[in-house]
């Protein structure tokens, strides 16, 4: 699914502001409720997010009816749908006048990136009266119309996803199983072109249809396919859309938790050497990703502060280097930012308890207690220092 807006700006420096993101622990019901393939397709990373915006119960709970009508509409093998009079077909309308159009811009990112198995409709957030009033719209795209072409993609990318991911069980480490992702989904499809040697942006080569129907697909497909596989094998990861220097436009990558509790960039589409795997692009820190990947300077880079932040260094299984992790840096990742805030915050609030053999660089003023003094300290460091903690080994 690529999501398609019609909102003239989403306003993403206003909707962030400075206020840390709190993953919680808020009642999920209908949100990856399920055991069945498509459940276990589907994350809630940004689900999760969510409340920590303006109106975040009200985000979560579209959120959740727009699953559902994802859901309905995938489960749905026997109708055949038609186009209104200016050319769509809405499966379902949610009424979200009065909700920031930032926020919404927000919800329909976040559940496009956790939920890239749901290919048959956009999610669309549009006025039609001049902005007095504002809808949220599942919009079925003209290929999937048609119940009969629904059921066959179904059976393809169900068929895809299952086999590729087969290799990953045996495997015992995170490192491992994620390596074995991507080199199955490497091995699986090739780099899409055109007739003209360019990147073929047609024929569903940005989704997971494109790997599953044709084994062709760009960046974004490759994304969304390993995106898939990390959450059917129950990996955590993320899709990350950004900007490559070599390429000077859009680009989409990944990004992986790993055995050491750090996040790890992978990109798939730039290790498919052919019928090899290549690694110069698998499990790497933030050092070695800036030579030739950057954050989009404009509104993209403030979506991207939702995610987790990536270790400065790469993985290493073999040799792991010993590094000096300074207090504050809670997560151990080389840097002491907001993600450290975030994951304070959750603990003091009881949300989301800090690992034991993590709970000494929470403890900024050593009195052996984590509480909001400690909070305060790790907030007063990030705004003021924004130092890097060098990795050493």
């Amino acid at each position: 699914m690529k999501m398609k807006n019609r909102l003239a700006a989403f306003a993403m420096a206003a909707v962030m502001g400075t206020v840390p993101f709190v993953q919680t622990a808020a009642s999920a019901d209908g949100v990856n409720g399920g055991d069945d393939f498509v459940n276990r397709c589907c994350s809630r990373e940004f689900y999760d997010y969510l409340i920590n915006l303006n109106d975040g119960e009200k985000l979560q709970e579209i959120y959740r009816q727009l699953q559902a009508a994802a859901e309905e509409l995938w489960n749905d093998d026997e109708t055949d749908f038609v186009t209104d009079d200016i050319g769509e077909c809405i499966y379902k309308s949610f009424d979200v006048t009065g909700i920031d159009t930032g926020d919404l811009g927000m919800l329909a990112q976040a559940f496009e990136r956790d939920n890239c198995i749901f290919c048959f409709a956009d999610t669309i957030v549009s006025s039609r009266d001049g902005g007095q009033s504002w809808n949220m719209t599942y919009t079925i795209r003209d290929q999937f119309l048609d119940h009969e072409e629904r059921v066959k993609v179904k059976k393809e990318i169900e068929k895809f996803v299952t086999e590729t991911a087969k290799g990953a069980e045996s495997e015992k480490t995170l490192y491992d199983k994620t390596r074995r992702l991507h080199d199955d989904l490497i091995k699986a499809v090739d780099y899409a072109y055109d007739e003209n040697g360019e990147p073929d942006m047609e024929n569903n080569t940005g989704s997971i249809i494109g790997a599953a129907m044709d084994r062709r697909v760009v960046c974004e497909g490759y994304a969304d396919a390993y995106k898939v596989l990390l959450a059917y094998s129950g990996l955590h990861g993320y899709k990350y859309d950004s900007m490559s220097f070599s390429e000077g436009s859009g680009h989409a990558w990944n990004l992986i938790e790993l055995d050491d509790g750090n996040y790890y960039y992978v990109d798939c589409t730039w290790d498919d050497q052919g019928d090899e795997a290549g690694y110069d692009y698998f499990a790497v820190g933030q050092q070695t990703m800036d030579l030739d990947h950057q954050r989009d300077d404009m509104d993209l880079a403030e979506w991207l502060k939702m995610l987790p932040t990536a270790a400065s260094f790469d993985y290493d299984p073999l040799n792991p280097a010993e590094r000096e992790i300074a207090v504050g840096d809670v997560n151990c990742d080389g840097f002491v930012n907001v993600t450290d805030i975030m994951i304070t915050a959750a603990h003091v609030k009881s949300i989301r308890a800090i690992p034991d053999d993590k709970l000494r660089y929470a403890d900024m003023n050593g009195d052996d207690d984590i509480n909001v003094t400690d909070l305060t300290l790790i907030c007063a460091r990030v705004k003021g220092l924004h130092r890097e903690i060098v990795a050493v080994g």
